[in-house]
């Protein structure tokens, strides 16, 4: 399965009609770009300290299965930056969510590994062969 990122449209996708409106009101689009630049690099960490995933060398992305867990965590996120008490399920699932990645930075599970393109390959093994690591 492919990485992907984490975009504005997951989270207005996951938000009610009075949260969106909220959202939309009181929030700037460059806030929520950080808060999904910080929050993809916390779940790069987690699948980092595992060991067991190759990592996408892009690192605005996350694997794609990770990304509606992600999408939990920020949508509590932005709905407590606007001051609306996200439902008791947001908080459960977004608990969840953390749960998953505290889980899986322990070593417990693991995510789909980054695949590399055929170029990608042709270009580490180019490199190893430079530096006398392949032959």
């Amino acid at each position: 399965m492919a990485w992907k990122r984490i975009t504005e449209k997951n989270l207005i996708a996951a938000l009610s009609r009075r949260e969106l409106e909220a959202y939309r009101r009181d929030f700037e689009v460059d806030t929520v770009q950080q808060l999904i630049a910080d929050l993809t690099g916390e779940i790069r960490g987690y699948i980092f300290s595992n060991g067991k995933a190759r990592m996408d060398p892009d690192e605005t992305t996350i694997p794609a299965s990770c990304v509606p867990k992600a999408v939990s965590i920020l949508v509590v996120r932005v709905l407590s930056r606007i001051n609306l008490q996200p439902v008791q399920i947001r908080v459960d699932n977004a608990k969840l969510a953390e749960e998953f990645f505290n889980n899986l930075a322990a070593g417990k599970g693991k995510v789909e590994e980054y695949a590399m393109s055929e170029a990608q390959k042709r270009e580490v093994e180019a490199r190893m062969r430079y530096c006398g690591l392949l032959k």
